[in-house]
């Protein structure tokens, strides 16, 4: 009666998707005789079908072995198996693996318990979220507060003058954080390069908005476009790095830690030339040393993880 319940079950589904029996067959890799004995009564899914064929007619396991949408028990379940035993019992008695005659009543038994196993344990699985649903939550976040800035900044002042630098920040933020949200470690070169691409036109928005409001006179794009070629150089040289090197962590670590040092001294040199300032010594010795310091570190940590046994002898 189980059987034959599925099999209605199974036939009331595959015609509301439009599908044939034909296609159902070749979509699971078998012949569309199985089908319309399962359809029939004859007999049921093999258990190895049973997700694929739950997946491809948007059912459970659970439901499937029922006949009807609806919480599948363990004791039902039981119910489903003992018929499909005692159908299959004959054909079973001739399967052997690695030349050991196979108990098909204990393997079935035990497979459904998985299955019953694994639906409990979906029940109480923490939440957790694709790649695509944390891109589409962060993009909500910006677009959320992209409107309350909008709104205040409208009410404070009636035009849009603070908030054009947030709406800048915002979708540089996007254009940075989202290539590797959604693709991973395959995303930070796109993350690299939209801030090599958008960074000198967010620099310019941002020295017109503060110049404007608090700063006037103050050269923002002028040292911003000097110090951001250097950033991005060391950005993309430490991409690289990782990239061919990844499995000498340590080494590279201390290469990215030593190459601080010049891009730290570049940094001083073009802010002191900027406005007009001398050189300090002192400060520049302070900047650079401890980069420098690190990456030794660094390097003997390599080295020592590195160092094979010496061959003791006799």
């Amino acid at each position: 009666m189980e059987m034959i319940k599925m099999g209605v079950f199974i036939s009331d589904l595959r015609k509301a998707k439009g599908f044939t029996q034909k296609d159902l067959a070749t979509s699971l890799n078998i012949s569309d005789k199985a089908v319309s004995k399962w359809e029939r009564g004859l007999s049921s899914p093999d258990i190895a079908l049973l997700t694929p064929l739950s997946e491809i007619l948007e059912v459970t396991v659970s439901e499937l072995l029922k006949g009807e949408r609806d919480h599948q028990t363990e004791g039902q379940v039981e119910a489903i198996l003992s018929a499909n035993e005692n159908i299959s019992h004959e054909d079973s008695q001739n399967q052997h693996i690695k030349g050991h005659h196979i108990n098909a009543k204990e393997i079935s038994r035990q497979a459904v318990h998985q299955v019953v196993d694994k639906s409990k344990r979906s029940i109480h699985r923490p939440l957790t979220f694709s790649r695509k649903t944390w891109t589409f939550i962060f993009s909500c976040a910006l677009i959320i507060a992209l409107i309350t800035v909008f709104i205040v900044d409208l009410a404070l002042t009636g035009t849009f003058t603070w908030s054009l630098l947030v709406l800048g920040s915002c979708i540089l933020s996007w254009l940075l954080v989202v290539p590797t949200l959604f693709l991973g470690t395959k995303g930070i070169k796109y993350s690299i390069l939209s801030l090599t691409v958008f960074f000198v036109p967010y620099l310019y928005l941002m020295d017109r908005v503060i110049n404007h409001l608090f700063l006037d006179g103050q050269p923002i794009f002028n040292i911003g476009l000097r110090i951001t070629p250097l950033a991005l150089v060391y950005l993309w040289i430490v991409f690289f790095l990782f990239r061919k090197g990844s499995k000498k962590l340590f080494l590279n670590l201390s290469l990215a830690a030593l190459l601080i040092s010049p891009l730290t001294f570049g940094i001083d040199y073009i802010m002191f030339q900027v406005l007009g300032e001398p050189l300090n010594s002192l400060n520049l010795f302070l900047d650079i040393m401890p980069p420098i310091i690190v990456a030794g570190v660094l390097f003997t940590i390599h080295k020592v993880r590195n160092v094979k046994p010496a061959e003791i002898t006799l």
